[in-house]
């Protein structure tokens, strides 16, 4: 360099470097606001998507930033989407940070199964673990088989566990429970109970065994009928006994978007919630429902004259005492759906493991339990046998004398139906830990031991047999219209519910939510650190989390 050349930059710094303050979102949302180029997407994204209103921009020119305007935590069902949206790296994934790179993670595509919608999903591996979507494996997880002996469970080879169930199963009245059930583990179940010579099955559920209070002879009384997509063309929604913004997130997101550009008119007959759109509150018991139907209201006049009406029905009425009158009174309406909360029900529907009225007043002495984990305690007798087949030691665990370990749905390939009835394939993304086996394959191998051998032994014979309960549980990625006329249903639904009308009193029990801890709906998510994390800054402060799964490190599994 010549003496007579510039020794330094032309570039005159007046203010200094510039710097932002990273902000606090969240256990979900980690931020590097110095990277933030202000394009306002993460903004317009939580006030037209989510709903959330409290984030925006302050200051101006160099001053610009993105933030909460306070200093708060952002508190909403869709805040790890707004990671997507970021363009410059200024919003990452929290949990995710620092414990991979992209070119070490191998792509799954799979299914949502933490609710009905069963919406499409990515899973991000590596190795044996799942950096993305699934927590990080721990104690809680079923990795071998356990048998309790004098009140303490011990580890058991598959052959000393499989006896056990059968010699609990000797004893009389059967009783099943599921829940996070995939189909082809409904269906050897279902057939194992019957070659048993039982047909006592119950869906997980908080307020018991009853019977649903919807018919399940058609596939229009216990499905999503107009569909997730014609939820856009909907121009009036009667929400009776849900909180879509728990229950299904992503239709929420469709309903506020209608709000917003198209005037969507929305009801609802229920407990009030925090929503990101505006609706009519009706009331909140059967009267609120009589009093629609008669045509009592301004809302009610609208909602007659709709050309795309929608009545949107939560599974909290099938939990109520005056469920069987609610849905008799809105089952002939135009639009009529139902919304079930999670990613087994219509397939248990389908292939007909439903709660019956035998299996409701029962006492059995032994009772299998598939993936079910949010049921009554008080609805198990003290001395029955009780079999748990799961992949996280959760409540079913704890009621226990043989513990299964099946393994989660990143863990299999499965089918599953959602709430509009639509089958899905998830994909196995990671292998599963220890001993644990697919949810079919336990019950097969248990058929053998009972000597009551089911005729399949791999994923096609059982998606065969699939074929033979319910067709449509294998044409994936469509949606099958039913053979039954809506006019048939009415006029069953109208006969059968004659007779329940004549003892029917009027009550004013108001309908609940079925979802009390958004972050807490099912054991998968009650044993991730992330969920807790989330459970105890939104939802529930008393939510405790251990130190130890406080550790930033990343854990690992080797094979």
């Amino acid at each position: 360099m010549s003496s007579e050349s510039i020794q330094r930059s032309r570039f005159k710094e007046y203010a200094g470097k510039r710097a932002v303050e990273n902000k606090n979102l969240g256990p979900i949302v980690k931020t590097v606001m110095t990277r933030c180029i202000q394009c306002a997407r993460c903004v317009r994204f939580a006030n037209e998507v989510a709903g959330v209103d409290e984030f925006g921009t302050t200051g101006r020119g160099n001053d610009m930033q993105i933030g909460t305007y306070i200093e708060k935590t952002l508190n909403s069902e869709l805040s790890g989407n707004i990671i997507d949206l970021c363009p410059v790296g200024a919003l990452t994934s929290k949990p995710y940070a620092f414990t991979a790179r992209p070119w070490e993670l191998k792509l799954t595509e799979s299914i949502d199964v933490m609710d009905g919608l069963g919406s499409n999903i990515q899973i991000d591996s590596r190795g044996l673990q799942v950096m993305r979507i699934q927590p990080r494996i721990n104690e809680d997880r079923l990795t071998t088989p356990l048998i309790k002996t004098d009140g303490k469970f011990e580890p058991a080879t598959w052959a000393e566990a499989l006896t056990a169930v059968a010699e609990g199963l000797n004893k009389s009245d059967q009783s099943y429970r599921q829940r996070l059930a995939d189909t082809e583990s409904l269906v050897a179940l279902k057939d194992l109970i019957n070659k048993l010579g039982s047909d006592n099955t119950a869906l997980e559920n908080p307020s018991g065994d009853a019977p649903p209070v919807h018919g399940v002879d058609f596939r229009q009384n216990y499905s999503f009928n107009s569909t997730i997509v014609g939820a856009d063309e909907a121009d009036f929604v009667l929400l009776v006994g849900t909180n879509p913004r728990h229950e299904a997130a992503v239709l929420n997101s469709r309903f506020r978007r209608s709000w917003l550009n198209k005037g969507l008119q929305v009801g609802l007959i229920g407990q009030k919630f925090d929503s990101v759109f505006e609706f009519d509150h009706l009331g909140s018991d059967l009267r609120a429902v009589k009093e629609f139907v008669a045509g009592t209201g301004k809302f009610a006049e609208s909602f007659k004259k709709a050309k795309k009406p929608m009545i949107i029905i939560g599974s909290a009425v099938n939990d109520h005492v005056d469920g069987h009158e609610i849905f008799k009174s809105l089952a002939e309406w135009n639009g009529f759906n139902i919304l079930q909360r999670t990613a087994s029900s219509t397939a248990a529907y389908d292939t007909g493991s439903t709660p019956s009225n035998s299996a409701s007043k029962a006492q059995a002495k032994f009772i299998y339990l598939l993936n079910a984990d949010d049921f009554d305690p008080s609805t198990i007798p003290k001395d029955a046998f009780v079999v748990y087949q799961g992949h996280h030691g959760d409540l079913g665990a704890s009621y226990a004398d043989v513990c299964l370990p099946g393994t989660a749905y990143t863990e299999k390939s499965a089918t599953w139906v959602n709430t509009e009835g639509r089958s899905q394939m998830g994909r196995t993304a990671v292998s599963s830990p220890g001993s644990s086996r697919e949810d079919w394959k336990i019950i097969r191998a248990i058929s053998e031991v009972l000597n009551v051998s089911l005729p399949y032994d791999d994923p096609i014979q059982i998606r065969n047999r699939m074929w033979e309960v319910c067709p449509s549980l294998i044409r994936y990625d469509e949606l099958v219209p039913s053979s039954t006329s809506l006019e048939a249903i009415q006029s069953i639904s109208s006969s059968s519910s004659t007779i329940r009308s004549k003892s029917s009193a009027l009550k004013t029990e108001a309908l609940g939510l079925p979802i009390h801890d958004f972050y807490f709906t099912d054991p998968i998510s009650r044993a991730s650190i992330t969920m807790a994390q989330c459970s105890k800054a939104f939802s529930n402060p008393n939510t405790t989390v251990s130190q130890s799964d406080k550790s930033d490190e990343p854990m690992a599994a080797f094979g």
